[in-house]
């Protein structure tokens, strides 16, 4: 700092005694040490409002459905080995899949990822197992086995699906009947 000021006395003593030798050097401006900053000025106006920005996406499912079937005992109602539940009345059908009553499937319209869930009352019998099929081939992650103490099974599940796939819930290995109940849920998740 003692240098900066010492350069700076030189400087002005050279230029009042000198003054047609350096008078170019004496017209550029002399430059001190920094100061301290200053305190903070005071908080500017507020701008102006924004444009207002794109509308966002809705909130709700776009498509859902719940599907169910109800054969009281002596109906005479069976699920063949491999076969699909039978569902047969609709409870709800929001948005553009495709509820089939006459073989119980639901063809998807509306791609997406779904949350399907699913519940099958049967006559207590040992050895069924039940999965969600798409196109026709069972999902062997989404299998669950009902054990002979058991007369209903539940299952729930999220599945990628495109457009035109058909969803169903299969029966796997033996033929059951007699009475059948049951529903199957497919709920949209994203838009």
């Amino acid at each position: 700092m003692k240098s900066n000021i010492l350069t700076s006395i030189v400087m002005i003593i050279s230029c009042l005694s000198l003054q047609n030798t350096v008078e170019a050097k004496c017209k550029e401006p002399m430059q001190g040490p920094q100061g301290s900053p200053g305190p903070a000025g005071p908080i500017g106006a507020t701008g102006p409002i924004g444009a207002t920005g794109p509308a966002g996406s809705s909130t709700g499912s776009t498509s859902f459905g719940t599907y169910y079937i109800n054969k009281p005992l002596g109906d005479g109602a069976t699920i063949p080995p491999g076969g699909v539940v039978p569902f047969d009345t609709t409870l709800s059908n929001f948005g553009s899949n495709v509820f089939n009553s006459a073989n119980g499937t639901v063809t998807i319209m509306d791609p997406g990822y779904y949350l399907i869930e699913y519940g099958i009352s049967l006559p207590s019998n040992s050895g069924l197992v039940f999965s969600i099929a798409v196109n026709g081939m069972a999902i062997n992650a989404t299998s669950i086995d009902m054990d002979s103490n058991g007369q209903s099974t539940s299952g729930s599940y999220i599945l990628q699906l495109a457009a035109g796939n058909v969803v169903s819930i299969l029966n796997n290995p033996v033929s059951v009947g007699d009475p059948v109940n049951g529903n199957i849920t497919l709920v949209k998740l994203n838009n």
